[in-house]
């Protein structure tokens, strides 16, 4: 998809209490306690965040951080971070350490994107158009890229044994790498689906890709229908062959007019049951089973 459009030029934001700078956007100010609540490494593996941290409000800041709520959406999560406040130097002196620059601190403000491999802009690399074009990388990264049976069935077993989620691989002809909108999904669903891409060559590589997905001793098996992309989904019960899906169902989110079209036949196919953490379902099974009981 196409990047934000960049801020216009800045201009001090007048009288703005920190506190209300935000208010009514998707971006959260984050206080205290607050800080590492939400962005600690363990509270932070199931969702993508963008966070800025300053000292003074600016209407420049503020446009950077709304645009990309407003393009991202449910892709990520964003917040905002008064460094000016005693209660949250600790929290500023930790996240101006960049590890991708050997732990050089950055000044204050910044904007920290918070994914498998964080990243700190700061100075002249603190943009719309740079932070997004990280965004977007690093939501190309959570897709894991497979070219062979080989490949594909290394990331099943991975995704099988890492259990409570479920596992889907999207097979196309059409591009090398993964759309935006199927990176763009695997943000979204971080922690509760893991995804792969699978690029086929020719009608025969699907063939063999289709035939071993679905579990078939023989790729003359596959018959293909639908043509690729075709999405294949699988739960942690058991391995390609051995799911509890119906069927691979078409994916046209590689033609820009299907979008919004095909992620709500993606998200329609993703149910409360295939999303659902393995223990969480038993329980409700179990409570389901003793209302059933009681009922008799």
């Amino acid at each position: 998809g196409a990047r934000p459009r960049s801020a216009p030029g800045a201009r001090p934001g007048a009288g703005q209490a920190s506190s209300e700078l935000f208010r009514g956007t998707q971006v959260k100010m984050l206080r205290g306690g607050e800080v590492k609540k939400n962005l600690g490494a363990q509270f932070r593996k199931n969702r993508m965040w963008s966070v800025l941290f300053f000292n003074e409000p600016n209407d420049k800041l503020k446009s950077i951080m709304v645009k990309m709520a407003d393009h991202y959406g449910k892709k990520m999560r964003y917040g905002a971070v008064d460094c000016s406040l005693k209660e949250n130097a600790k929290a500023c002196e930790h996240f101006a350490k960049d590890a991708s620059r050997g732990l050089a601190k950055a000044k204050v403000p910044f904007v920290k994107l918070l994914a498998q491999k964080p990243q700190t802009f700061s100075g002249k690399t603190l943009s719309l158009k740079k932070v997004a074009a990280a965004a977007d990388a690093a939501m190309r990264a959570l897709v894991t890229v497979v070219d062979s049976t080989e490949s594909a069935d290394a990331f099943a077993r991975s995704c099988v044994a890492a259990g409570g989620h479920g596992c889907v691989v999207l097979v196309s002809e059409t591009k090398p790498e993964p759309s935006a909108l199927y990176s763009s999904l695997a943000a979204e669903f971080l922690g509760r689906v893991q995804f792969a891409y699978w690029h086929t060559k020719s009608r025969q590589e699907s063939q063999v890709a289709d035939a071993f997905l679905r579990g078939l001793e023989d790729p003359a098996e596959g018959d293909m229908d639908p043509a690729p992309p075709i999405l294949y989904k699988f739960g942690t019960g058991g391995l390609l062959g051995e799911t509890s899906v119906d069927g691979p169902i078409e994916f046209e989110a590689e033609k820009a007019k299907s979008d919004a079209k095909s992620l709500k036949q993606f998200v329609s196919i993703l149910d409360d049951d295939f999303l659902m953490d393995r223990s969480r379902a038993r329980k409700e099974k179990l409570k389901k089973d003793r209302r059933e009981r009681e009922e008799l």
